[in-house]
């Protein structure tokens, strides 16, 4: 008798990663098109027996541009195909995860090197072997791409076409108001009563009383105000109170005259003006000449942390004087050196120091500073008799007529800088944590890398050491002074020329609290 064998066929399962994404936060919380993916997702995969093993999405988040790659869940999503999780990443539709076409070719690569499929609810092509089917594929995301180019280039149109129109602003609303009908985008602005006091007390009192911005921000945080950001609003979040530089937005801010400013071009706006458009005129005349600038805008031959403040060596501390713009009442436009400790209080929280650590405040002018340190090089070059020995000997004072190109000696490596990058290597250990969790990088090229860094922390400790025992000689030789005193006053080199003859001879330049005398500081050998 013939027996038949029984043949047990075994059959798994493709294991499905689905992914979703929607561009902004009120999808997700009016559960529009999520839900939707989510479900005719599930039903493919039913259908063709599969298992859904991993579930992702990204809500509130494009895909477009530098925030593709910034997406947490799809991040994940890529973690786990590289750990073999999953046999298929199934999309809605292919513009739900790539905007930009480099994108979409990188990440489908990726994938499937790591031995994963991509398929789409929506579009049979995607993932296809059929020539055909590749080449609709790369059709559809050069349409994805052009379409989201073309959409953002019309929507500006729409935009500018309103406000020239209508005076309507689009956006959400500045500090000071708020939208006309709550919720509703589109419907123009109103006032925020209480935004709007404040927002005229900024202007008032930085034009009528000259105020600092850091002033202004002090006071605010002082009376407990409401800073911008902090009513739900997802832009310009200062949750950590009052700032200089929001102060300094908000001066500069056209719309609280009652007019729209768009690519350039300024409208009448249908919104309330909060201030006159005389009081915002003033106020930008003060910003204009307080505006820090470029050094390269003037002549500024001591830039560069040259500069110490004395309150702050008094103190214990070194702190170098950062350079800023100024207009004094002759109207030019004149290098101001000002505290960095004091321009740090600019921050919401201050400068960091207690009260009684805090500095007063230290500003000098270019021109002055400039006075002084010449006086006191003239001064060290005649008590050591330069004068008369090169009249004796002419024939080296033909040699200075241009300053010498000598080296200078090189300082001591400055403790600040070395205290910087000794914090900075925490960082840098998480990085490479990070790294090696999203696959970019191997264990044993993170330990690699991490002893390396290890190494360096080492080096840079030796160097503290060193450079925090070194101490500066306040000592500068007559001839050294001759030679400092041609390079200043040479009409042959440039301001930036200067500035870096100085910055090699001088470890600083220390002027006294009531700027009557300066103290030169060269590094020690």
């Amino acid at each position: 008798m013939t027996t038949r064998k029984q043949v047990h066929l075994s059959f798994t399962p493709l294991r499905y990663c689905i992914y979703r994404r929607v561009s902004k936060e009120s999808q997700v919380e009016r559960d529009l098109s999520l839900p939707e993916q989510e479900a005719q997702q599930i039903a493919y995969v039913a259908a063709r027996g599969g298992v859904v093993t991993h579930n992702f999405q990204d809500g509130g988040i494009s895909a477009w541009g530098e925030k593709g790659d910034q997406r947490a869940e799809f991040q994940k999503a890529i973690t786990c195909a590289k750990a073999g999780e999953y046999d298929v990443f199934l999309i809605h539709k292919s513009d739900r995860v790539f905007r930009y076409r480099t994108h979409a070719v990188t990440y489908k690569h990726l994938l499937k090197q790591y031995g994963v499929k991509v398929e789409s609810v929506t579009e049979p092509w995607v993932g296809g072997d059929d020539p055909s089917e590749k080449l609709i594929e790369g059709v559809m995301e050069c349409v994805s791409e052009f379409h989201s180019d073309n959409l953002s280039t019309e929507l500006k149109k729409g935009i500018h076409s309103a406000a020239a129109n209508k005076g309507r602003q689009h956006g959400p609303p500045v500090y000071g108001y708020r939208y006309a009908e709550p919720g509703v985008r589109g419907a123009g602005w109103a006032l925020d009563d209480e935004a709007a006091r404040w927002v005229k007390w900024i202007f008032e009192t930085y034009v009528g009383q000259r105020a600092m911005l850091v002033d202004l921000a002090r006071q605010l945080n002082a009376m407990k105000i409401r800073p911008p950001g902090t009513n739900g609003a997802r832009r310009n979040v200062y949750l950590d109170g009052w700032q200089a530089q929001t102060i300094s937005h908000m001066l500069r801010n056209i719309v609280y005259t009652g007019q729209c400013k768009l690519n350039g071009d300024v409208f009448p706006g249908a919104h309330p003006a909060i201030i006159t458009a005389e009081t915002f005129a003033q106020a930008q005349i003060l910003v204009e000449a307080r505006r820090p600038g470029k050094i390269s805008e003037i002549d500024a031959m001591f830039a560069g942390g040259l500069l110490l403040c004395p309150h702050c060596v008094e103190a214990g501390r070194k702190s170098v004087l950062h350079t800023h713009i100024r207009s004094p009442k002759t109207g030019k436009r004149e290098a101001c050196y000002v505290c960095s400790v004091r321009m740090g209080m600019y921050r919401a929280k201050g400068s960091g120091l207690a009260p009684s650590q805090e500095c007063p405040g230290f500003n000098i002018m270019e021109g002055k500073i400039r006075r002084m340190v010449i006086e006191s090089l003239e001064r060290i070059r005649n008590e050591g008799g330069i004068v008369e020995l090169l009249a004796e000997h002419p024939h080296l004072a033909e040699r200075l007529l241009e300053p010498p190109p000598l080296e200078a000696p090189s300082p001591h490596p400055d403790p600040q800088i070395i205290r910087k990058e000794l914090d900075l290597i925490p960082t840098r250990i998480m990085a490479l944590s990070d790294q090696n969790q999203r696959g970019y990088i191997t264990l044993d090229q993170m330990g690699n890398a991490i002893a390396e860094i290890e190494r360096t922390k080492t080096l840079l400790l030796e160097q503290l050491a060193i450079a925090e025992t070194a101490r500066p000689l306040k000592l500068l030789k007559p001839f050294d002074a001759h030679r400092l005193l041609v390079m200043i006053q040479s009409n042959q080199h440039t301001t930036e020329e200067k500035r870096a003859f100085l910055q090699d001879w001088l470890a600083g330049i220390l002027v006294s609290a009531d700027k009557k005398l300066v103290d030169f500081r060269i590094p020690q050998l």
